[in-house]
């Protein structure tokens, strides 16, 4: 496991507050409905009674500079995300506890890096995501758990939704240029991708009127999470 990997499993909770899920509105390009099958599990929860958990910790590389990640990462695509399927505190490599990660399906439509195949449906996961309170707790190491049960925004909340730094929520519908690690070399479930790097390793997409698979790179435009501007495809990934 890597410096990286072993930070981000000792991360200090810095901050608590009762609050529902929000997401940025820009022009993403959204996928047609019918083709991809949609489904979100995180629909059906309340967000009146979502307990928003944000982390911080040092961290060994800059995920703002993609020729960093693109380094460190296995495979690079851009994805459709079908599916989220729900969230886990459960390592499935090795059956420990660990920070929530949301799981799901993705749809390749462009691979730049790796043996990925333009078309085909792969699991993900993702550090983040919204588990019942109770599986929270259960993740926590004695000290943090107290820490948190002693919080008054806790209130009557039935679920933690749980991000690191100033991450962004991964939305079901939406395209995305993607930074993976392969299965073999995940932390959370050798079955599945990782989509790594936080908001550096998965930048929303858009097109114009263009199609996805049928516009090239410099008519794809991948939203820069740090700068909060629209950069061409092309300066991005080579």
């Amino acid at each position: 496991m890597t410096k990286t990997l072993k930070n981000l499993f000792t991360l200090v909770i810095c901050s608590f507050v009762l609050l529902g899920c929000q997401s940025k509105d820009n022009e993403s390009f959204v996928a047609n409905k019918q083709e991809y099958n949609f489904y979100n599990a995180y629909d059906s929860i309340n967000e009146d009674e979502t307990l928003v958990v944000r982390s911080d910790a040092d961290i060994s590389i800059d995920p703002s500079d993609p020729n960093e990640i693109e380094a460190r990462s296995d495979s690079i695509v851009i994805a459709t995300v079908q599916s989220i399927e729900g969230a886990d505190v459960i390592n499935k490599s090795n059956q420990t506890k660990c920070l929530p990660y949301t799981y799901g399906t993705l749809i390749i439509e462009s691979v730049f890096k790796g043996e990925l195949t333009s078309g085909s449906e792969v699991k993900y996961t993702r550090m983040g995501g919204i588990v019942s309170y109770q599986q929270y707790l259960s993740s926590l190491k004695t000290a943090q758990r107290e820490k948190l049960i002693n919080q008054p925004q806790v209130g009557n909340a039935q679920y933690v939704d749980y991000s690191f730094g100033d991450d962004i929520k991964i939305e079901v519908g939406k395209s995305y240029l993607m930074y993976l690690k392969n299965p073999e070399n995940t932390v959370t479930d050798p079955s599945a991708y990782s989509i790594m790097w936080w908001q550096g390793g998965m930048r929303e997409v858009q097109t114009g009127n263009q199609e996805l698979r049928s516009a090239t790179t410099n008519e794809i435009q991948v939203y820069n999470n740090y700068t909060n501007e629209w950069e061409s495809l092309n300066t991005v990934v080579q």
